[in-house]
């Protein structure tokens, strides 16, 4: 933490003691994502999968949001600090990315001095995971429906020889294709492995710079 004491000018004096949530948040992530129920046989146990499957992507993104800012901490200078959380100046984000990725992406290049490409799995998976968070918190009514594909209508000669279009859409009009909606989708495979995404971006960072990893060992794999 670049801040420990802050003070002067007629100001109070401020002691900083660090409290450290990311490991906090990927618990969380954990015991969630071990309350998600494999198939669920009643509407009691669906509610407990969606519910425990929105908390670990909630807790997972929040790990890696909290994490890289806490490393930056104790890796950007003092003075930088700020351009660094807004992605601004010298650490100006690329288009296409979140702030989230990006971040860890710059860390990789400062501290073990890794230009870890932003299609890499490991920052692949995590973006997948933090575009998921922003639709699930940035609600749109239209993204998150499910929706149903139907033909385009064919034009059809009518009577006096002119082309007519018959009726677009019925009741027993049987769709082309079902696209799952939002919860529906986030669900559709294994959502608990919404926390291995964030657990092996830290694991990756443990590696790499050259530590094995055992600071992981209260927070195991699934």
């Amino acid at each position: 933490m670049p801040v420990l004491i802050q003070g002067g000018g007629g100001k109070p004096t401020v002691l900083f003691e660090r409290v450290e949530l990311t490991g906090f948040y990927l618990i969380r992530a954990y015991h969630s994502a071990k309350l998600i129920p494999e198939s669920p046989d009643s509407e009691a146990g669906h509610i407990a999968r969606l519910e425990n499957s929105i908390l670990t992507v909630m807790w997972s993104t929040l790990a890696l949001e909290a994490g890289a800012n806490s490393i930056a901490e104790d890796m950007i200078p003092t003075t930088d600090f700020k351009d660094f959380d807004k992605c601004r100046k010298k650490f100006n984000k690329v288009p296409g990315i979140s702030s989230v990725v990006w971040k860890w992406h710059l860390l990789f290049k400062h501290g073990p001095k890794l230009d870890l490409p932003l299609d890499a799995p490991v920052l692949a998976n995590a973006e997948k995971l933090v575009q998921l968070r922003h639709r699930l918190t940035h609600y749109s009514a239209q993204e998150a429906s499910r929706k149903y594909y139907y033909d385009s209508p064919k034009p059809q000669v009518g009577p006096d020889g002119r082309m007519m279009m018959v009726s677009l859409w019925s009741a027993d009009t049987p769709p082309t294709k079902v696209e799952p909606s939002l919860i529906e989708s986030a669900l559709s495979d294994n959502p608990a492995q919404h926390y291995m995404v964030a657990r092996q971006l830290f694991l990756v960072w443990e590696l790499t710079n050259g530590r094995d990893g055992s600071v992981l060992k209260e927070i195991p794999s699934l």
